[in-house]
């Protein structure tokens, strides 16, 4: 109950008012507008909702409903809780994760999945241990099969690092110089990678803080 000093005891705000037609019952959580303008979800478009659930994106259904995303979102989990038979849950429908990676709706696990991982395994199996799968042009939306490599780890980060495969050969490009030069030219990190400058410019850089300290000093 609202108590305020200078309004009835009485009084309830009109955010907190419940709409007047009964839901199950009795009036439910659901039915109350929280927000000065909000508006409350048609029939019409709750069917229209489950029918692009699965098949289409957050961004997508949130356009056509005229609605934000975030609206969208917690209609699927209510959803979800209510009907789960009839609507599918929130986390099949089709989105693009933080990283850029887009995931998919598999009905045969029941979950999302990654689908440039789903492509390449539909076409050559599974993806062996200690592997996985890079993205040739670099487009991370682009889960064509002919843009996928299989790579190691290894390979992986030697690849998003710089580095370069020319005859069995690893080259990476040095930060400092600019020049391109074999693996055996730099430093291993900590995590057994090379390092970002060569040799020569680490030697050269290292030299230079000597100095600079023993000028302070």
């Amino acid at each position: 109950m609202y108590n305020n000093r200078f309004a009835p005891t009485d009084y309830t705000p009109p955010m907190f008012r419940p709409e007047q037609e009964p839901f199950r019952g009795g009036f439910c959580c659901t039915r109350v507008r929280i927000m000065a303008g909000g508006r409350l979800w048609e029939p019409s478009e709750v069917v229209l909702l489950a029918e692009m659930c699965g098949n289409s994106y957050i961004a997508e259904m949130a356009q056509r409903l005229n609605r934000s995303a975030t609206s969208v979102k917690a209609k699927l989990y209510k959803l979800r809780k209510t009907d789960p038979e009839a609507y599918k849950r929130r986390s099949g429908t089709p989105h693009t994760t933080t990283s850029g990676y887009r995931r998919m709706w598999d009905s045969g696990t029941g979950r999302c999945v990654m689908e440039h991982r789903a492509v390449w395994e539909c076409a050559h199996g599974s993806v062996p241990d200690g592997h996985c799968l890079h993205h040739i042009n670099g487009d991370k939306q682009d889960n064509a099969l002919n843009n996928l490599a299989l790579v190691t780890f290894t390979e992986h980060k030697r690849i998003h690092n710089g580095c370069e495969l020319r005859d069995g050969v690893w080259w990476k490009p040095c930060r400092k110089c600019g020049e391109e030069k074999v693996l055996s030219g730099y430093y291993k990190t900590v995590d057994g990678f090379p390092d970002s400058y060569c040799k020569a410019c680490r030697i050269k850089m290292s030299g230079e803080m000597k100095r600079a300290k023993k000028r302070e000093a």
